[in-house]
C-alpha cells in the first residue's frame, strides 16, 4: 500500500520520530578516554534482504565535521541534507567503500528521507532500521560512536511502528512497543572454542507476512531453520541448512564446531503455513583452538631432534595428548611428529640395548670357543684358528669382555710346537683328508639346492690319493647325499609335468552384461597350476543358451589332449536400467515417475531412504508390471528429505528356479515431503 497524500505522510513521520531515541544499539557520546580522534565517528552497518545478506557487517569511519551531502553519493535521488552523520550516511558510505555501484544506483530517497526504492523493490519492499520501519528516521537520526545499524527488507510490513495494531512488528511483544536494538540473533559476534556449545537466541519473534498468527514462538506448527556457513564465508546458502539444530519455543538453540575458523550462523523463521516470517538472523562466530590443544602442540614441538635423552619430553607430550578428549585430539596438527619421535626414541633405545647384548653375546661366544680348545693336539688347529678369528673380529669394547685371552695365546704356541715336530708329508695327507671331510659335513640336510655342495665334495674326494681317501671317515655320508638329491630331483621333475597339465584358473573378461539385443559372451582365459596360459585348442566351450536375452548363463569347458576334466563358469545379462522422470513432494508423501522399459523387463523396484547412502532406514516397493511407470509413497515423516532410486528387473529361471535379475540403479534424486 502507498501513501497518496501529504497529510498521511506527515502523520507517519511524526509517529516514527517518536522512536528515534531507542534507535542506537551502542550510544556513546562521552569523550574517548584513550585520547582517540574526537573529530571522527565509527559505526557498523549491514543490510539483509528477505532471502539473504546484501551487505555483511562493515566498519565505517567518517569525519563528523565534514558531513557529505546525500546527493554526493551515486544514488537516484537524495533527501534533504543535515549537518550531522546519520545511519543513511553510514549505509551509503559502506556501499561506496565496497564499490557497490549498481546497488547504489537503485536507491531512491524522497526529500523527507522516506525510502521509496532500494535494491529495486520499490514501495512494496520498504526497509526497516534496527527492527523499526523507519525509512524517514534513517536519514534524520544522528549517529553515535559505536552504533550498530541493521537495515532489513520489510516485505509487506510498512505499517509497523505507527500504532497500526493490525500489522506486524519486528520487536518481541507486538506493534509499536519494546523495540529491540539487537541483531535477529541476540549477538552478532561470538568467540568460542572447538567442541564447546554456543547458546544463541533468535530474538525477532513477530510475523512480517502473516501477522494474524501472532508472535513467532515456534509453536502451533511455526518453526525456525538454522544455517551454519563454511569457514571464512560472509553469508550462508541453502546448502548450509543444519537439520540437527533444534530451536525451542523461546527461540533458543545451541551450535558447536569441530574445527577452528570464522563461521556465519543464520536463522530463518517460517509460519505454520510455511510462509516466511521475520528477516534472516545473522551472527559471526569465531572458533579458536582450545588452550589444552595448543599446550600439547607446543610440548610436541619442544621435543626437537630425538636422542636417547629425549625420553622425558616425549613422555610428557604423550601424557598431555592422552588427557585430551577425542574432539581435542583431532585438532592436534602435529600428532605425527609425536608418534615419529616415540618410534625414533624406541629405535634408538632398542639399538642401544641390542648393541649391549650383542657385545656381551659376542664376547661370551669367543670365550666359549677358547675354552672349547681343551688339551692342545695337532687336531686342535681348527678350534684354535676359529677362536683366534672370532676374537680378532671383535670390537675393542667386546675384546675387553673376553677373560681368557691368555689361554688362546698359550694354545696357539703349543700347537705350533706340535706342528713343527710332525712330518710334513703326514701333515699334508691329514690336511687334505680333513678338508674333504669338512666339505662332506658341510652338505648338511639335503635339498634340491644342495647340488653345488654335493658336487664340490665329490670332486674334492675324487682328487685325493688312495692314502688320503682312507683318511676320509664320512664317505658314506657323501654317497647317501648323492642318492637323496637324485630322488628329490626325480620327484620334482614328475610334479612339474603334472602341474603343467592341470587347469588351475579360469578367468572371464566380464561376468555381467547389459541387454542390447545382441549375443554377448565373455572372453575366456585358462591357466595351468604353474600360471601359464593354456591354448584354446586344448578345450571346448559350451553355453547353456544363446546368450542374447536377459538371464543367467552357464558355460562348460571340456578339456582334451594333455588336459583332463571339465570346468564351469557363470555370467549374467542384466536388463537395461531406467531413470527417474519426476519426483514430486506431497503431504507426508511423494510421487515418483520413471521412464518405461518393456523390452526384456518384468517390472521395477523403487527404493527410498532418509539416508543418502541407503545404508539404513531403506524402504522398497516392487512394481510387478513393466508398463507401470509411477508410484506414490505414503505415510512418510513430514519435513523429511528422502532419497529415491529405481531399477528394472526380469524374472528368469536358472537351475530350475525362478530368480530376479536386476539392472543397475538409476541416479539418486531427493525430495523433501510436506
Amino acid at each position: 500500500m502507498k501513501f497518496k497524500n501529504k497529510l498521511l505522510t506527515a502523520l507517519v513521520t511524526i509517529c516514527m520520530m517518536m522512536f528515534i531515541l531507542p534507535m542506537a544499539v551502542s550510544a556513546a557520546d562521552a569523550k574517548d578516554a584513550t585520547g582517540a580522534d574526537q573529530n571522527t565517528i565509527t559505526c557498523y552497518v549491514r543490510a539483509e534482504q528477505d532471502d539473504g545478506t546484501v551487505l555483511p557487517y562493515t566498519k565505517v569511519t567518517m569525519n563528523k565535521n565534514e558531513v557529505p551531502s546525500f546527493s554526493s553519493y551515486a544514488i537516484q535521488s537524495a533527501p534533504d541534507d543535515v549537518e550531522y552523520i546519520t545511519p543513511m550516511h553510514i549505509l551509503l558510505q559502506a556501499m561506496t567503500d565496497k564499490g557497490m555501484t549498481e546497488e547504489l544506483g537503485t536507491v531512491n530517497i524522497a526529500s523527507s528521507g522516506w525510502i521509496t526504492d532500494m535494491f529495486g523493490w520499490g514501495m512494496d519492499q520498504l526497509w526497516c532500521l534496527n527492527g523499526i520501519d523507519a525509512p524517514v528516521v534513517s536519514a534524520k537520526y544522528e549517529a553515535k560512536e559505536g552504533d550498530h545499524y541493521t537495515f532489513y527488507q520489510a516485505a509487506g510490513n510498512w505499517g509497523a511502528g505507527f500504532g497500526y495494531t493490525a500489522y506486524g512488528f519486528f520487536g518481541e511483544y507486538g506493534p509499536g512497543s519494546d523495540y529491540t536494538p539487537y541483531s535477529a540473533i541476540e549477538t552478532d559476534d561470538v568467540t568460542t572454542e572447538v567442541g564447546q556449545d554456543v547458546e544463541l537466541t533468535y530474538r525477532y519473534t513477530s510475523s512480517m507476512h502473516t501477522p494474524q498468527y501472532g508472535p513467532c514462538n515456534n509453536e502451533d506448527g511455526a518453526y525456525t531453520m538454522i544455517f551454519v556457513g563454511k569457514d571464512g564465508e560472509d553469508a550462508v546458502t541453502d546448502e548450509d541448512y543444519r537439520e540437527d539444530i533444534e530451536v525451542d519455543k523461546d527461540g533458543k538453540f545451541k551450535v558447536s564446531f569441530d574445527k577452528p575458523g570464522t563461521y556465519v550462523v543464520s536463522g530463518r523463521y517460517y509460519n505454520n503455513d510455511n510462509t516466511r516470517g521475520a528477516c534472516n538472523a545473522y551472527c559471526k562466530v569465531t572458533v579458536k583452538t582450545p588452550e589444552a590443544v595448543t599446550a600439547v602442540i607446543e610440548k610436541i614441538d619442544a621435543i626437537g631432534e630425538v636422542t636417547l635423552e629425549s625420553e622425558g619430553a616425549i613422555k610428557e607430550a604423550r601424557t598431555a595428548y592422552d588427557a585430551l578428549t577425542d574432539t581435542q585430539k583431532a585438532l592436534v596438527t602435529n600428532k605425527d611428529v609425536l608418534e615419529k619421535a616415540e618410534n625414533t626414541w624406541k629405535e634408538l633405545k632398542d639399538a642401544k640395548d641390542k648393541a649391549d647384548a650383542a657385545d656381551a653375546a659376542a664376547a661370551k661366544e669367543v670365550t666359549e670357543k677358547i675354552d672349547a680348545i681343551g688339551e692342545v693336539t695337532l687336531e686342535s688347529e681348527g678350534a684354535i684358528k676359529e677362536a683366534r678369528t672370532a676374537y680378532d673380529a671383535l670390537t675393542d669394547t667386546q675384546k675387553a669382555l673376553v677373560t681368557n685371552k691368555d689361554v688362546l695365546e698359550k694354545a696357539e704356541n703349543t700347537w705350533k710346537e706340535l706342528k713343527d715336530a710332525k712330518d710334513k708329508a703326514d701333515a699334508a695327507d691329514a690336511a687334505a683328508a680333513k678338508e674333504v671331510t669338512e666339505k662332506i659335513d658341510a652338505i648338511g640336510e639335503v635339498t634340491l639346492e644342495s647340488e653345488g655342495a654335493i658336487k664340490e665334495a665329490r670332486t674334492a674326494y675324487d682328487a685325493l690319493t688312495d692314502t688320503q681317501k682312507a683318511l676320509v671317515t664320512n664317505k658314506d655320508v657323501l654317497e647317501k647325499a648323492e642318492n637323496t638329491w637324485k630322488e628329490l630331483k626325480d620327484a620334482k621333475d614328475k610334479n612339474d609335468a603334472i602341474e603343467a597339465a592341470t587347469p588351475k584358473t579360469i578367468d572371464l573378461s566380464k561376468t555381467r552384461f547389459t541387454y542390447n539385443g545382441k549375443t554377448q559372451k565373455p572372453k575366456v582365459t585358462v591357466k595351468n597350476a604353474k600360471g601359464k596360459v593354456i591354448p584354446a585348442s586344448n578345450y571346448t566351450v559350451k553355453y547353456s543358451g544363446k546368450c542374447k536375452n536377459v538371464g543367467a548363463y552357464k558355460m562348460t569347458l571340456t578339456f582334451k589332449g594333455d588336459y583332463k576334466g571339465t570346468k564351469t563358469k557363470t555370467f549374467v545379462i542384466e536388463p537395461k536400467t531406467t531413470s527417474i522422470r519426476s519426483l514430486k513432494a506431497g503431504k507426508k508423501s511423494f510421487a515418483v515417475k520413471w521412464v518405461k522399459k518393456t523390452t526384456q523387463v518384468s517390472g521395477y523396484k523403487v527404493e527410498y531412504s532418509t539416508d543418502k547412502n541407503f545404508k539404513k532406514s531403506v524402504n522398497s516397493k516392487v512394481v510387478l508390471k513393466n508398463n507401470s511407470v509411477s508410484r506414490t509413497m505414503k505415510n512418510l515423516k513430514a519435513k523429511k528429505t528422502y532419497y529415491v532410486r529405481v531399477r528394472t528387473y526380469k524374472t528368469v529361471k536358472y537351475n530350475g528356479k525362478s530368480m530376479h535379475l536386476h539392472s543397475k540403479w538409476s541416479i539418486v534424486k531427493k525430495v523433501t515431503v510436506k
